[in-house]
């Protein structure tokens, strides 16, 4: 399993640095960048893809223990790790672009289509009200993972059911679901995000105490400014008490709502910490993870584009969680990696700087 982890680490970390390649000339890109060549790159991603995905469902396995995905529990990877694959597979496409190869890019757009497809047939044809514990949505962050792919997504290939289900994934945690029973995401009495709702079936509201993670607080920045950026700039405002949409006006402001509210509670502005969660005015759970740090360092910089560099401590904030999120990425590479959210945790730092 470490080895082709390893593998997939050697792929993220030549893919991050496609913008520079983009830039060189054609004859550059055949060059070795960093301790990767083109070819290095490339092989590691087919091997991942050979490994883990189901070529016939074009869902990933948790393992390559599973010759098949077949759901949770049964060798489908986790319906969060799902997009980032997904969004894996969009890097992909973006670097045969940017090296001018026109065969892989197109087998990378239908790749890329393939694995929507796969995944809207698994996971309830991606009916957000669909709490079953199976191939349903069950857990807020789980959501919101995908409301950040099909946002790029559609930023990416600008096909119009990506944003529509991305904005209404994001109105699905933001505000609750009806059908499901519970309250949504959102406190709106103390800020920030709740992590799930309980029992998940006929769910109570939540309490002060429960839990606000960073996985689900800092994504809903990501997710909300992503789609400050993609959705039409002369929107009106929509007059329904949970809508499916939001004006750019509004995202930004949600993001930045969420954004200060995890600075004020997730953030050890003295290491550059990100908590795993806050329950109340408890004590912040000084656990660090790599995923955690990534998309603190996302939404920083998301965040600073968007207001134009207004606030420059934000910035400083994530260069900061960058120096420790370093010294987290070193010591998983160097140790055995045991669990499934440890193979997306590199992705997603590299993702988000």
């Amino acid at each position: 399993m470490k080895s082709k982890i390893l593998l997939a680490v050697a792929l993220l970390l030549a893919i991050s640095t496609t913008t520079v390649w983009a830039a060189d000339s054609s004859e550059k890109t055949n060059q070795k960048t960093g301790s990767y060549t083109n070819e290095d790159v490339w092989a590691a991603y087919e091997g991942f893809n050979n490994t883990l995905l189901d070529p016939d469902k074009y869902i990933y396995k948790t393992t390559s223990a599973y010759e098949q995905a077949v759901d949770r529990g049964h060798g489908a990877a986790a319906i969060w790790c799902q997009p980032i694959y997904w969004d894996m597979s969009m890097n992909a496409y973006k670097l045969a672009k940017a090296q001018k190869d026109k065969k892989k890019r197109a087998y990378y757009k239908e790749l890329c289509e393939k694995i929507f497809a796969g995944n809207k047939a698994q996971y309830c044809h991606f009916d957000f009200d669909n709490n079953n514990e199976n191939t349903g949505w069950f857990i807020y962050d789980d959501i919101m993972w995908w409301t950040i792919s099909l946002a790029r997504a559609y930023e990416l290939f600008g096909v119009d059911e990506y944003l529509k289900l991305s904005e209404e994934s994001f109105s699905r945690v933001w505000y609750g679901s009806k059908k499901v029973g519970d309250t949504g995401s959102y406190d709106k009495e103390n800020g920030g995000m709740f992590w799930q709702w309980q029992p998940i079936h006929n769910p109570k509201p939540n309490r002060p105490g429960d839990g606000k993670m960073a996985c689900i607080n800092f994504p809903t920045v990501v997710a909300a400014l992503t789609l400050y950026n993609n959705v039409p700039k002369k929107r009106k405002e929509s007059t329904e008490e949970s809508p499916k949409y939001q004006t750019r006006e509004q995202y930004l402001a949600k993001g930045k709502e969420i954004y200060e509210w995890g600075v004020e509670n997730l953030l050890d502005k003295k290491t550059g910490r990100i908590a795993d969660s806050r329950h109340g005015n408890g004590n912040p759970a000084w656990k660090a993870h790599v995923y955690n740090q990534a998309t603190f360092i996302g939404a920083s910089v998301l965040l600073y584009k968007a207001t134009k560099g207004k606030n420059a401590t934000w910035i400083m904030q994530s260069l900061q969680q960058t120096i420790q999120s370093m010294k987290c990425l070193r010591s998983i590479i160097c140790c055995p990696l045991k669990e499934e959210s440890s193979k997306v945790s590199i992705r997603l730092f590299l993702r988000n700087t």
